[in-house]
């Protein structure tokens, strides 16, 4: 089995220079999402049978777009 670690993209957090930590509510800014599109490009082919995330925000919409490619 092969696991592969993805960081969520860039959020709101990250542009206002703040550690969000597991505050609720951070979400992706515009270059954050584009990552998270940019990620179906980037892995979407691969046999990708899961995905596991954390229940933050920034993390749920980091692979909305894959899960979404992926039908998972």
């Amino acid at each position: 089995m092969t696991v592969l670690l993805v960081r969520h993209g860039r959020s709101t957090s990250n542009t206002a220079h703040t550690l969000a930590g597991r505050s609720e509510g951070v979400d992706l800014d515009d270059r954050g999402r584009e990552q998270a599109d940019a990620l179906v490009e980037r892995i979407g082919s691969l046999p990708i049978r899961a995905i596991v995330r954390s229940p933050l925000l920034r993390c749920r919409r980091t692979v909305e777009p894959l899960a979404a490619a992926l039908a998972l």
